[in-house]
């Protein structure tokens, strides 16, 4: 399973959906989160004015035991490819580019993307 930067500010924040994210890599032998996700979260703890937002999420990877993906040219390619059939759904349908970079990199590995 492939968590994207949302399910991750969620777990940081104990916000709305973190049993939902607890619950499914609870059952995930080998859980994962692309480094565009990292970096995406760290934006937005920082802008919601979490200290420290890097470690905070550091503590994340740790306990969970994530498996940090580098994000490759390939990831890069699918990833445009959901953001451009995203484009032919209704605006409020849509993906956010962020949602489609973890799409990309789940889409390679085979893995469902999880968000809250």
């Amino acid at each position: 399973m492939t968590i994207d930067a949302h399910a991750l500010v969620a777990m940081a924040l104990k916000g709305p959906g973190v049993d939902i994210v607890a619950a499914a890599l609870g059952e995930d032998e080998n859980p994962r989160v692309s480094a565009t996700a990292l970096a995406e979260a760290g934006i937005l703890l920082a802008a919601r004015g979490v200290f420290l937002p890097a470690v905070t999420l550091q503590i994340i990877v740790d306990r969970l035991h994530l498996t940090v993906v580098p994000f490759t040219a390939e990831h890069w390619r699918e990833a445009v490819k959901v953001y451009e059939h995203d484009l032919k759904l209704e605006p409020e349908k849509r993906q956010r580019f962020g949602r489609c970079l973890s799409a990309g990199v789940a889409a390679k590995l085979g893995a469902p993307l999880l968000f809250p």
